[in-house]
């Protein structure tokens, strides 16, 4: 389950910078806001 968060994160990640390319700015901030909690946590559990 870690893994899969892990790789959400990075998808999301992914996604921000798609839009932050596109000049869509307030969804990538939001991209960027989601996937670094999501990686926090992912990277959290796989250690803790």
């Amino acid at each position: 389950m870690p893994f899969m968060s892990l790789f959400l994160g990075l998808m999301l990640f992914g996604l921000g910078l798609s839009k932050l390319k596109n000049k869509h700015k307030f969804s990538a901030y939001s991209f960027f806001f989601i996937s670094i909690f999501n990686l926090w946590i992912a990277v959290y559990t796989i250690f803790y």
